[in-house]
């Protein structure tokens, strides 16, 4: 209210006055562990869609690919339009395997079989996988694995399937050749490297700052990708690739891989062009390759 002098005008204002930041804080928080929450509930819904359509084509699909290896020995298939035909049948099962086997990877319980592992030489033999690939598209492999690597904390089959998954999508962006950049390094975890929204000093709950980190870079020298279709890579059957290049499914299912393994992945677009994706790995301790780790 107003206190006045003698002459009846205002000098000053007498009040209360508190300070709310710790209460808007405590609101953004609150705000974000309920928006993560609606999350994990509608990416289980589409869990449990994707393994029941994933059961459902499997099995016709296995029927159609027997058929096939029936007409291709058949004296039908000795000519060229038959064997034409045939190819392209072939192609089409095969692409439909490769989408219910990714549903079923987005669907799959959480249970891994943790172990000591190499990192660089996970990458070393998925860079073979693609090898093919990555020649087709005319894109030159540069690597800069750091020699001291620690060993990581990982499941071998689930991390190769990651790291095939982000050098296929280098690939893909690269349509007219370019550059595939490959780097592992340690780094000491900093208060730098929390989210907004990822309360006191954690990514998630699996790294605090002080710790060290394995970091796997991944980077193209494609055109990048706009941001308001960035801010959605992670989401299922979300793809910015072509009809037939890809299902939408492969980030999603490479970051559910991440998060069993208590890692984290980022995509971004880096500043001297292309994407970069980031993965952060905690190294193998003493404790490791006894146990399954369940989450």
């Amino acid at each position: 209210m107003p206190r006045r002098d003698t002459a009846g005008r205002i000098v000053s204002y007498d009040g209360l006055m508190s300070d709310i930041t710790e209460k808007k804080r405590a609101d953004d928080e609150l705000q974000s562990a309920q928006a993560h929450l609606m999350q994990l509930e509608k990416l289980h819904s589409i869990g449990q869609l994707a393994a029941g359509v994933a059961h459902e084509v499997k099995n016709p699909l296995q029927i159609i690919l027997l058929g096939l290896q029936y007409l291709t020995d058949s004296a039908a298939a000795r000519e060229p339009q038959a064997q034409s035909v045939i190819a392209e049948m072939n192609d089409a099962v095969r692409r439909a395997s490769c989408v219910v086997q990714d549903l079923l990877d987005f669907s799959s319980p959480r249970e891994l079989g943790m172990q000591r592992c190499p990192i660089n030489g996970l990458i070393e033999k998925s860079l073979r996988f693609v090898r093919h690939d990555l020649k087709t598209a005319h894109v030159q492999v540069v690597q800069n694995l750091d020699p001291e690597l620690p060993d990581a904390l990982a499941e071998p089959n689930k991390m190769e399937q990651v790291f095939v998954n982000l050098m296929t999508n280098a690939s893909h962006a690269m349509p007219q050749g370019g550059t595939l950049l490959v780097a592992t390094r340690t780094k000491t975890i900093t208060p730098a490297d929390f989210a907004p929204h990822e309360a006191g000093d954690r990514i998630g709950s699996s790294f605090h700052a002080g710790e060290k980190a394995i970091v796997v870079e991944i980077r193209d020298t494609g055109t990048g990708v706009p941001p308001a279709m960035l801010a959605r890579i992670f989401e299922p059957f979300y793809t910015t690739k072509s009809t037939g290049k890809g299902t939408g499914l492969g980030l999603s299912v490479t970051q559910k891989i991440m998060d069993l393994h208590r890692g984290k992945i980022s995509i971004e677009n880096h500043p001297e062009g292309g994407v970069m994706a980031t993965l952060l790995l905690k190294p193998a301790g003493l404790e490791t390759g006894k146990t399954k780790e369940r989450t």
